[in-house]
């Protein structure tokens, strides 16, 4: 089942979740450890302050969350329109291939047309494969992409 975050039962399990959000091979750059800490902080941080322009849905199976999506609402530095940015996509690993993701997005995307914003935006590490591909079967294609040179 899919639903809204609930901060008094859900920010425990989200937090643990939020391990998923590197488990995948990164660029030879980025100290994976100080990642994974910066990621839980950011989101400890929005799940504490419950930002007015995010929101969150958690899929749910009895009493364990299987896997969680969050939006933030943002302007495209383009466009200047208004919409609704994919800041986090995360499944347990038990969960992985059984359509949880696909799920979460599906109800994302509800949330974004039933709010009237134009499109939904997100940033994926280009050696993220797997991810890559999800969000390509499900339209999303790439604009831009960020170049680094380790000097």
């Amino acid at each position: 089942m899919i639903r809204e975050y609930n901060p008094a039962t859900d920010m425990q399990q989200v937090l643990e979740l939020s391990k998923r959000l590197t488990d995948f091979d990164f660029p030879d750059r980025i100290d994976v450890d100080f990642l994974s800490n910066v990621q839980r902080e950011n989101l400890s941080a929005d799940l504490e302050d419950s930002p007015m322009q995010s929101v969150i849905f958690v899929a749910e199976e009895g009493d364990a969350l299987l896997g969680f999506v969050q939006l933030q609402i943002e302007k495209d530095w383009i466009s200047r329109q208004r919409h609704a940015h994919l800041e986090r996509l995360a499944v347990a690993r038990g969960a992985e291939g059984k359509g949880v993701a696909k799920e979460l997005m599906a109800r994302a995307e509800k949330w974004v047309r039933a709010n009237n914003f134009p499109m939904i935006t997100l940033n994926c590490f280009t050696t993220n494969k797997r991810a890559i591909g999800f969000y390509e079967h499900l339209g999303f294609e790439a604009e831009t992409v960020k170049m680094a040179k380790q000097l």
